[in-house]
């Protein structure tokens, strides 16, 4: 619509007719006569009285109600200070328990939860006894005769995922077997014992064990002990029970005490329990079991023990600090299903319930009481403060006035799921725990503060301060009154000497009737006011705004390739572009007095000649599009850093025509401002039939120009327009400035002869690409930092501290190339809400300066290393970067309405960790993993790094070494990965690697993602892609075997290998005219191949029908595969969509296009016949370009050695 404020900003004032008549009317009234009324003549006594009576009359006004008014407000002002004081405590006071009694029962739910789900963890020790049974099942071994290989890994990693701080395989033996059990630990399966100590000490804990009080506890000096038990203050002594035996064999961790062959049965602990384990066939958690606190040499059995068992787990010494600990026991079966199993060993862990307190609570959580209860063994209570969890002592010893607020639990599961199909009953039937939860004194004054009473004496205090105010306010009032009193009586008795008492009396009953008239406005004058701003018309009938403007010029403007450039972007993308355009329009035509109509899409409508009347319409309108003209071109250079390729080729259709206008308001419920007539018809066509960065205009307009001695801006145009209801046209092109100025803002790509042969010469050329290569590089950082900001602020907020000690380098082992170490599933992180909320924040990050030179310094040398093709090119990288960030944007979560979440939760936060949960599972953990997303974005950088314009076959003809190194598979994709991997690994980068990974398991995981997508943009390697759809069935079609991690692993792997698969190719899943623009740029890079002796088919043969098979075989079901695997939205609707209608157009027209792109090819190639004619421009642009390309010098050598560096490394391997 039209813009009232800025046009009458632009409208220079014209004299206001009333101004001039009322002025008129003055002059004429005090040029007149001398004679005064009869009726208005007063003496001087008379006119004091006149005064005093008015006066009189005025101050009758303030009387006795207005006091009683000051008092009752006054009363009710205090009334409301302590009335409102007092209830703002009470209610302050209740929203203050109400939230302890939230934020507790939503802790003390959490605990309860961690110990019911406990068992859940436990079933990561279960685990082991599966593998112990399917050991046994796998070999010709017997129990108790089995020793389980690797035992310290697998018990280790069941103690993590558990949290048991002692493991041990116990198995049954008979009488009659105990001779020969004790033949069998003396041999060689003891070796699992220096095994394991030599696993403790690479991790660094054979330090941590007082040897000499371990010494105390053998028998023998041999490595293992005959069948033996402990006596009450630990000394060893033989087993003297009759049978069976339950001897301790392996277990984690090695400890230096002779408990290996210890007869669990004679524990006075552990023995009931595994008694009750072997007779019930199910798992049995013993009671609580302490000992007095102390180190790891303390003479106690029990305290050292535990306190050797805590500082192993912690990896230092530690004190142990009396607080209870429980043994499991768990049977170990001699099948893995069955009703008839035989418990044939024990598995036996130790737990420590402090474990499971530790780390549950956020730091802000203070005082929380858990009492532990056991029906045999009595009570044990903690405290827990944030992370950690402290023991108070034995007995229950809450504090009794929260009594009421208990919340008690205990184990839901009355089986340990371990894998099989039977799983293993847990036996709680004789000592069952219970678990309660209390709030302290401390967690309670946390949220029981003074701030209700601070609030109402605050609440007291403003209302004392209005009172204040009020009479402060009434007693400036009543002094302001007095001087409008004075005033008006002063007033008034000037209009009374002025005017008769009739007169003067009907003026002031008459005050404000002054709204008549305006139906007699004329048409062009409410135009007039409606554009201004200050109509006060409504659509209630009036007569509608609308006018004739004889002597008018329109402008029609559109952006020349809008369509296929928005394609490929995203929307908010689309409106930067438009929104940045039309501004800078606005604020020319705001200059030039201009008045802008409206925006329709990419088209900008302006008009000159209205609504007030200019006679120069012409020139104006002529100067102002000119300015547009060379402003667009400024705005899609300077945009294309922040919006990406082939922003700066952007440029726009200018359309001029002259003539009479019909300008008016069409109301309804969006009331507009709208042109129409034939002038707004034709210059809509002029637009239309024009040429990218040209200004065309009709006839009508050019003789107006010639009138007024413009004629040199014009150019007749050679060809005759053929206009839709116009017929045939004679149009002519207008340029203001010189061609170069004019060349400067139009495309490269699509100039007309005249500006595009200036263009052609080689400084020019170069001097244009370097600066663009230069703005796609700085694009090209910008969305590497914007991810960069994101690993950052996750490492950061989640605690991952950067291992500055490490050596963050990586190179592939010798005879190892990149293809070995593609896997089928990359392992992506577990949700993490912390993970997400950090995600949000990363604009906060402020990356150093040197770092962000070092990245754009990487990414210049990366451009450099592109060579020279028409396809396989750095502005083509830039392209498939531009459409992974795309689908990466648009990946979805499925429909989730903002009343489905408030249903679950009214606490935003937990409404925000919600549905970044259900996108995490949604997309695999992608969009959860900032260095993933990273690492396609890096993907895309460096895919074709290097590429030499011909087929894998062809390269590794041509450079046989390559081919042999790489096996002559996937050449040209693993030298792209090892050039910019190498220029990454190189010293000048170590601060950029430094701040990226914060560790070398960092690094080696990025390397891991850039292989495998890396690789996959080799479409062609037969075996490759069979193995890609292999994984793609048993990703989204598999049976099922396969656990749910894994399965997530295996789809989130192979989406990354599609995305850039399909931002690869992405331009036939685009705009028809993006396709063509890259398949003429692919089809020019492979006949110069064959045309040069490098191919050996010609393209001109087979490029129609390979095309159409292409999109048969590859495209369409790669579109078709981003719509499977439903995690991109709407863009996999809109690649399949482009990518059917490309493929129709093609069929249609693609043997055409091919015959136009071969007369391109070979007109090209011929020498040109047309000299440079401006001198001035190219030594203009010489300066410039030696400039920049001097700045690049050094980086050239950079990339030059490198790549002599790769190809020694190359011909070093094979």
């Amino acid at each position: 619509g039209s813009d009232p404020i800025m046009f009458s900003e632009n409208t220079p004032c014209e004299p206001n007719d009333e101004e001039g008549s009322s002025k008129g009317s003055y002059d004429q009234h005090s040029s007149s006569g001398g004679g005064v009324s009869t009726e208005s003549f007063h003496t001087g006594t008379s006119e004091e009285e006149e005064a005093r009576h008015i006066k009189d009359q005025l101050s009758r006004r303030e009387t006795t109600a207005v006091f009683r008014l000051r008092v009752i407000v006054i009363l009710i002002l205090i009334a409301a200070a302590t009335s409102v004081s007092i209830t703002v405590y009470y209610v302050t006071r209740n929203a203050e328990k109400e939230e302890f009694e939230t934020q507790y029962y939503g802790v003390a739910d959490k605990i309860i939860q961690s110990f019911q789900e406990m068992m859940v963890e436990i079933a990561a020790v279960s685990g082991m006894a599966v593998a112990a049974s399917g050991e046994v099942l796998g070999q010709k071994e017997q129990w108790p005769f089995v020793t389980i290989p690797n035992f310290q890994e697998r018990a280790g990693n069941a103690r993590t995922l558990s949290g048991a701080i002692y493991l041990s395989i116990n198995p049954v033996v008979a009488t009659d077997q105990l001779p020969d059990w004790e033949k069998y630990i003396r041999g060689q399966v003891n070796s699992w014992i220096e095994d394991g100590k030599e696993f403790q000490a690479q991790k660094g804990l054979d330090h941590i064990a007082d040897l000499e009080r371990a010494d105390t506890t053998w028998l023998t000096f041999d490595k293992v002990d005959p069948l033996h038990t402990f006596d009450e203050i630990g000394n060893p002594t033989l087993s003297q029970a009759d049978g069976p035996f339950l001897p301790r064999w392996q277990s984690s961790p090695v400890l230096p005490f002779s408990m290996v062959n210890e007869n669990i049965l004679e524990h006075p602990e552990a023995g009931p329990i595994s008694r009750d384990c072997i007779t019930t066939n199910a798992a049995v958690l013993g009671g609580l079991s302490k000992a007095p606190s102390g180190g790891v040499s303390d003479p106690h059995p029990g305290t050292s023990l535990f306190a050797l068992l805590e500082s192993l787990d912690a990896g230092e010494r530690v004190e142990y600090a009396g607080d209870p600990v429980s043994h499991l026991a768990i049977p170990v079966f001699d099948t893995l299903n069955g009703t008839e199993r035989k418990v044939v060993a024990v598995l036996q862990s130790t737990i420590h319930w402090r474990t499971y307190l530790r780390d549950l609570l956020p730091a802000t959580v203070q005082g929380i009481t858990v009492v532990i209860e056991n029906a045999c063994d009595g009570f044990y209570t903690y405290t827990i403060s944030g992370p950690e969890a402290f023991g108070i002592g034995s007995g229950d010893k809450h504090d009794h006035i929260f009594d009421d607020y208990q919340v008690e639990g205990r184990f839901l599961t009355e089986r340990i799921e371990d894998g099989t199909i039977a799983g293993i009953t847990l036996n709680q039937e004789g000592c069952p725990y219970t678990f309660h939860v209390y709030p302290s004194q401390t967690y309670y004054e946390g949220f029981i503060t003074k701030d209700p009473v601070v609030i109402s004496l605050s609440v007291a205090a403003v209302f004392t301060f209005t009172i204040i105010m009020f009479l402060l306010y009434d007693r400036l009032v009543e002094q302001r009154q007095r001087l409008v009193l004075a005033k008006a009586t002063q007033s008034t008795a000037i209009v009374s000497s002025l005017f008769p008492k009739q007169v003067r009396d009907r003026l002031m009953a008459a005050e404000g009737e002054n709204k008549k008239g305006s139906a007699m406005m004329a048409p062009n004058q409410r135009l007039k006011t409606f554009l201004s701003g200050s109509t006060g018309f409504e659509n209630n009938g009036s007569q509608p705004i609308a006018d004739l403007f004889p002597h008018c010029t329109v402008l029609f403007a559109d952006i020349s390739g809008f369509t296929a450039w928005s394609s490929t972007r995203e929307p908010a993308q689309v409106f930067i572009l438009l929104q940045s355009v039309y501004q800078a329009f606005d604020a020319i035509a705001k200059r030039r007095r201009v008045f802008k109509v409206e925006t329709i899409g990419d088209s900008y409508v302006a008009v000159t000649g209205l609504p007030e009347p200019q006679p120069n319409h012409t020139q104006i309108m002529a100067k102002f599009t000119w300015d547009c003209l060379v402003r667009v071109g400024e705005v899609t250079k300077e945009l294309e850093v922040q919006l990406g390729p082939d922003t700066g080729d952007l440029s726009m259709r200018f359309g001029l025509h002259s003539g009479p206008v019909t300008a008016g308001v069409l109301k309804g419920d969006r009331a507009r401002f709208q042109l129409f007539g034939d002038t707004v018809n034709t210059a809509a066509r002029m637009e239309s039939t024009g040429i990218k960065g040209r200004i065309q205009v009709s006839q009508a307009t050019a003789d107006i120009l010639s009138k007024v001695g413009k004629a040199h801006w014009l150019t007749p145009r050679e060809d005759t327009v053929e206009a839709k209801g116009k017929g045939v046209m004679k149009t002519y092109w207008m340029a203001l400035g010189t061609t170069v100025r004019a060349a400067s803002v139009a495309s490269s790509e699509e100039m007309d002869a005249n500006r595009s042969s200036l263009f052609m010469a080689n400084e020019g050329q170069n001097h244009q690409n370097l600066l663009k290569q230069d703005r796609l590089v700085d694009w090209m950082v910008d969305i590497l930092l914007e991810n960069i900001k994101k690993i950052v602020v996750v490492r950061q907020r989640c605690g991952k501290n950067v291992m500055s000690n490490e050596d963050l380098h990586y190179f592939s082992p010798a005879g190892k190339i990149c293809s070995d170490e593609i896997k089928d599933a990359i392992r992506m992180p577990e949700f993490d809400a912390k993970v997400a909320s950090a995600s949000q924040d990363s604009g906060e990050v402020e990356v150093p300066y040197d770092v962000t030179g070092k990245l754009k310094e990487y990414v210049s040398m990366i451009a450099k290393s592109y060579r020279q093709n028409s396809f396989h090119n750095f502005e083509h990288a830039c392209h498939v970067t531009m459409s992974v960030s795309k689908l990466l944007a648009r990946i979805v979560a499925p429909d989730i309405t903002s009343e489905d979440i408030d249903r679950k939760n009214s606490n935003k936060k937990t409404q925000h960790d919600d549905v970044a949960a259900q996108i995490h599972d949604y997309t695999y953990g992608i969009t959860s993993d900032p260095m993933a997303v990273f690492a396609i974005i890096f993907s895309a950088l460096i895919h074709d790094v290097d590429h030499q314009g011909v087929s894998n076959m062809q390269l590794a003809k041509e450079e046989p070494e390559m081919g042999t190194h790489y096996r002559n598979k996937s050449v040209a994709e693993q030298n792209s990965l090892d050039v910019a991997w190498d220029l990454l690994m190189g010293d000048q980068f170590q601060a950029l690697r430094k701040y990226i990974f914060g560790s070398k398991d960092e690094l080696l995981r990025f390397r891991q993602l850039i292989v495998n997508i890396v690789l996959a943009t080799d479409i062609f390697d037969k075996e490759n892609n069979e193995s890609r759809k292999h994984r793609w069935e048993r990703a989204f079609h598999g049976d099922g075997n396969l656990p749910g991690n894994v399965v997530s692993d295996l789809r989130a792997t192979i989406v990354m290998e599609h995305i850039i698969q399909a931002s690869d190719v992405s331009h036939t899943m685009q705009h028809w005219h993006v396709y063509q623009k890259w398949n003429r740029k692919l089809f020019t890079e492979m006949y110069t191949a064959f045309r040069s002796g490098r191919m050996g088919a010609d393209p001109r043969d087979f490029w129609y029908q390979g095309e159409l098979k292409f999109f048969d075989n590859y495209i369409i079901p790669l579109s078709q595969k981003l719509q499977e695997c439903n995690v991109f939205g709407v863009s996999s609707d809109e690649y399949l969509s482009y990518a059917l209608l490309n493929r129709a157009e093609w069929e249609e027209r693609g043997r055409d296009i091919v015959a136009n792109i071969l007369e391109e090819i070979e007109s090209s190639q011929e020498p040109s016949t047309k000299a440079v004619t401006s001198l001035a421009m190219l030594s203009e642009t010489e300066d410039e370009s030696k400039s920049v390309a001097s700045s690049q010098s050094r980086m050239d050598d950079e990339v030059t050695e490198n790549r002599q560096r790769q190809s020694q490394k190359t011909q070093f391997a094979a």
